[in-house]
């Protein structure tokens, strides 16, 4: 699933002077908690949106007006997947011997 965080009508107020807060700050003028994203990862963001919706946050600006993408776990064939492929192979194939 993907995400766009766009920003029609950014926040004015001074983040450092809003209070402090577990999560971010206290905004007196919209009542509100700003969460603090300027640290987080892209999966963390979307994990917030996921869990509350809507938000109000402080989001690095290479972040907004992109698309975020919810990160699938991929699983690589490497070695595993070679091994299993070369067991398969080895079921498959018969062995035909003659005894003189």
């Amino acid at each position: 699933m993907k995400y766009r965080i766009e920003i029609p009508e950014p926040c004015h107020e001074d983040w450092n002077l809003m209070t402090p807060q577990d999560k971010g700050r206290h905004c007196a003028v919209c009542d509100k908690v700003v969460v603090d994203f300027s640290k987080a990862s892209k999966q963390e963001i979307i994990n917030h949106i996921k869990k509350e919706g809507k938000i109000c946050g402080r989001i690095p600006l290479q972040y907004i007006g992109t698309d975020l993408e919810d990160e699938k776990i991929r699983k690589s064939f490497g070695l595993n997947g070679m091994v299993a492929t070369m067991v398969n192979l080895l079921a498959l194939t018969t062995i035909s011997t003659t005894i003189a």
